[in-house]
């Protein structure tokens, strides 16, 4: 906030102000500017970091470039100009074929490892089951206890015992080994089980985001929820897709869609939890012609919805995947990333407010 008082002269023109009224007056509009000019330097004092709520709190504004690629987040912050507050990681995934499969869980400290005591928030997003031959039903009786508290073990001794803990994102589509179609109460109580265990481990710090993919009714989800006293953000993975052409329906197609960004809002605030964006971007598909290719106009809905609403934090898929093409950063949406550029501060001090 800017607040701009160039003409103390004028006092001396108001006849009934005594000289004792005229000085106070000054002293106490010197102290407001002193004030103003102090909050209105803070951003620069953080090292250029926007924070919002207090200082022990980061930007909302996060990215994903690969895992564990700090030089490429850094690549990232000063091809925006600012610094950013969360970064996205994976883990837990394998083949069938290995011979280990829970290996990436059970030590995920190369995940945590390049963000430990960092100045970004890690938000790792955690694969449940590490392939299809594990599956909901036994994890939800306890049969994979162990491995959680084996992972939890790991993070919380190479310093990552504040990560958000993406458990088994994206659960409604049916690509995933944990994907919930058909069984939305086992995805429930497997994630009750993993929570319970995790938390059996000293010194755990741990956050839980449970993370929905927009658009996609491959399960009910509300069902496959596994209670307040376990998540503690309502995630929603917005890419910019749809089946309709133009700009205005496609913007219209991603509010109110199947678990779209209005349900998404109205969920988040019946069960009083922040949203959150883990995922949201671009798109340029391989196989289809779902994705918005360059679209400031998304962007700018994006931008707007993050910074009207309780979201905690939103996080920019900046990366090329198998399927898609995302990468904001790249020469590929020139319209956007100008767009992006000029706009995601202003965001982040719209969120502060």
């Amino acid at each position: 906030m800017t607040v701009e008082i160039t003409n103390f002269e004028s006092l001396s023109a108001l006849p009934n102000m005594n000289k004792f009224v005229k000085i106070s007056f000054i002293i106490i509009s010197v102290g407001v500017i002193a004030t103003l000019f102090y909050e209105s330097t803070a951003e620069d004092n953080s090292g250029g970091k926007i924070f919002f709520g207090d200082s022990e709190h980061q930007a909302p504004l996060g990215v994903y470039r690969g895992s564990g690629q700090v030089a490429r987040i850094e690549e990232f912050e000063r091809w925006l100009g600012r610094e950013i507050g969360y970064i996205l990681d994976f883990v837990g995934r394998t083949p069938r074929s290995v011979k280990a499969p829970w290996k990436g869980i059970d030590d995920p400290s190369d995940r945590c490892r390049p963000w430990a005591n960092d100045q970004y928030r890690l938000v790792l997003s955690v694969a449940i089951l590490p392939n299809d031959r594990f599956t909901l039903k036994r994890g939800a009786n306890g049969a994979y206890d162990h491995h959680w508290k084996k992972f939890a073990t790991a993070l919380v001794n190479s310093g990552c015992e504040n990560a958000i803990l993406r458990l088994g994102w994206e659960f409604n589509g049916l690509f995933y080994p944990w994907s919930a179609t058909g069984q939305e109460e086992l995805y429930a109580g497997y994630w009750r089980r993993i929570v319970k265990a995790i938390r059996t481990i000293p010194n755990q710090k741990f956050s839980y985001d449970w993370s929905v993919l927009a658009g996609n009714n491959g399960a009910d989800v509300e069902t496959a929820y596994p209670g307040d006293d376990v998540v503690d953000f309502i995630g929603l993975d917005a890419y910019d897709t749809s089946t309709f052409t133009s700009e205005k329906d496609r913007r219209k197609d991603q509010r109110e869609r199947i678990y779209g960004l209005d349900w998404h809002a109205a969920f988040a605030k019946k069960h009083q939890k922040p949203m959150t964006f883990p995922e949201w971007g671009l798109t340029v598909r391989r196989d289809d012609s779902l994705g918005g290719q360059d679209s400031p106009s998304y962007i700018e809905s994006m931008l707007s919805w993050i910074s009207s609403n309780n979201v905690a934090y939103a996080i920019y898929f900046d990366f090329d995947a198998e399927d898609a093409s995302h990468r904001i950063s790249s020469d590929r949406f020139p319209n956007s990333s100008n767009f992006f550029k000029k706009h995601a501060g202003d965001l982040a001090k719209q969120i502060n407010k």
